[in-house]
């Protein structure tokens, strides 16, 4: 990025990435994204029975209980939002 600052022309673009907390969010949002991501793939197998759906569901529910909590408290409130939207 140092290298090729000139090529960055938009000063909000520029400024989130020099921040680097980006790279960490961008970090936990595929940590969260990798379980829900199983999960559909797996659904989409032939053999998928509705207790493979239930372990699949509890696999996402802990990832967002162990999250931390500190740093990213509100987007855990929101992932428990969304996943407890029935």
């Amino acid at each position: 990025m140092e290298k090729n600052k000139s090529e960055i022309t938009n000063e909000a673009v520029l400024t989130i990435l020099q921040k680097r907390g980006i790279f960490d969010d961008i970090q936990k949002l595929a940590e969260v994204l990798l379980p829900i991501k199983n999960a559909i793939l797996s659904l989409e197998k032939n053999n998928t029975n509705l207790a493979d759906c239930y372990i699949n569901l509890l696999r996402v529910a802990a990832f967002i209980k162990k999250m931390d909590q500190d740093g990213y408290k509100d987007f855990r409130i929101y992932l428990t939002k969304v996943f407890n939207k029935r």
